[in-house]
């Protein structure tokens, strides 16, 4: 925190106190952790490892952020899923979110996301409209393995085939 205790005690009001936040999560073995994917006979216990780091700065009136998680050797049951990075930042009210997955067979999928959305607290005093808020959102996949979402829940009890998606809309997307 950017002010001395007494500065903090003899304030009314604590939107425009500098912060600093640094936080490190992980590894963390997902085996430890009782954690099911899927519904019914089909549901399978999560495995692999993650990590994460958490960066904040500013104020809460003009708060920035960047959280980034990654996974290693991701997999439900005996499923390989394989691993993810997914990067979360968030400064002058917009939200930037890119993920990386990549599947056991070499293929990938990418998701690169943006909103404008203020979220800082003299915002949330106000009334936060996500609703409204302009979100842009650009997805490709290249062979990316779809086995993971066998048994997701009991009406979809198996899935195969790969993904191949270079953005547009949902309709475009194909299985092959």
């Amino acid at each position: 925190v950017g002010a001395s205790p007494a500065n903090l005690q003899a304030r009314t009001s604590f939107d425009d106190v500098p912060v600093k936040l640094d936080g490190k999560f992980g590894p963390l073995d997902l085996s430890r952790l009782p954690i099911v994917v899927g519904e019914g006979r089909l549901a399978r216990r999560l495995r692999g490892t993650v990590d994460a780091t958490v960066q904040g700065r500013g104020s809460l009136q003009a708060p920035t952020l960047v959280a980034e998680v990654r996974t290693q050797q991701l997999g439900a049951g005996q499923t390989a899923l394989g691993k993810a990075e997914l990067k979360l930042d968030y400064h002058q009210t917009r939200t930037q979110l890119t993920a990386t997955l990549a599947s056991m067979n070499g293929g990938s999928l990418n998701v690169d996301a943006r909103a404008d959305l203020d979220v800082s607290f003299p915002a949330i005093r106000r009334g936060l409209k996500p609703n409204s808020a302009p979100f842009q959102a650009t997805v490709t996949a290249r062979k990316f393995d779809l086995a993971f979402l066998t048994g997701f829940n009991t009406n979809l009890r198996k899935v195969a085939g790969t993904l191949a998606w270079t953005g547009g809309s949902w309709v475009q997307a194909r299985l092959s």
